[in-house]
């Protein structure tokens, strides 16, 4: 059974690519309270899933934030319909076979 992610924050960011998919982020406190996680959803059109598929985990809130940007995702301000927002409850994902992200091949730190 998937773990449900407590949602520290409002904030999301999220990344469009060109076949109308989407990749949604959020940041939350690391289970050990000693850092925190980028949780990453994928998504299509304006729906987005439920359980999350990759994870990164930071020492501190900012230096998170601050490779969102680097690698191309955009604040959820910037998302003027909504189109991008996750709605609670989320889950930590339990499959291993979709860590694009935190395997380095689309993610530079």
């Amino acid at each position: 059974m998937s773990k449900l992610i407590e949602i520290l924050s409002k904030k999301y960011w999220y990344k469009c690519f060109e076949n109308m998919q989407h990749t949604t982020a959020i940041i939350a406190e690391s289970e050990d309270k000693k850092g925190y996680v980028i949780y990453f959803f994928g998504g299509a059109c304006c729906t987005t899933t439920q359980e999350s598929f990759d994870e990164i985990y930071y020492e501190s809130f900012e230096e998170a934030q601050k490779d969102l940007g680097y690698n191309g995702f955009r604040s959820g301000k910037e998302d003027k319909d909504g189109c991008f927002k996750l709605t609670p409850p989320v889950y930590k994902g339990t499959k291993e076979d979709h860590r694009i992200y935190s395997s380095g091949k689309y993610w530079k730190r």
